[in-house]
């Protein structure tokens, strides 16, 4: 199935929502109030077709699961900006060598790279 995404300690759920007393609670409880919906809409559109509901029908269905327009490596210069911010500078380097790394091996073997 797929990955929400969200990591809690257990100790600050309350009745399956994310206590208000957590910094982050409502991001978090509103992005899994729109995951359930999209599940559910996900069911009853599968019911209203005579589909069989499995593991592989909802997770190939989920919006977060559909193929993105953008590229591996563009999705690879986003992680690498969202870690400068806390990653050291040893660590920025070294994911970058590894993508120019990518990059080479695609260009060279005439690959497409992508997950």
């Amino acid at each position: 199935m797929s990955f929400t995404g969200q990591r809690i300690d257990e100790n600050k759920w309350d009745n399956g929502k994310v206590k208000s007393s957590h910094s982050n609670a409502s991001r978090i409880n509103k992005s899994l109030s729109d995951f359930k919906k999209e599940l559910e809409d996900l069911c009853y559109d599968a019911w209203d077709k005579n589909i069989n509901i499995t593991t592989r029908y909802l997770s190939s269905n989920l919006k977060k699961n559909k193929q993105s327009d953008k590229g591996f490596f563009d999705h690879m210069d986003q992680f690498i900006e969202l870690g400068k911010k806390k990653w050291q500078d040893g660590t920025v380097t070294k994911f970058t060598t590894m993508k120019n790394h990518l990059q080479t091996l695609a260009t060279e073997n005439r690959l497409k790279i992508n997950y």
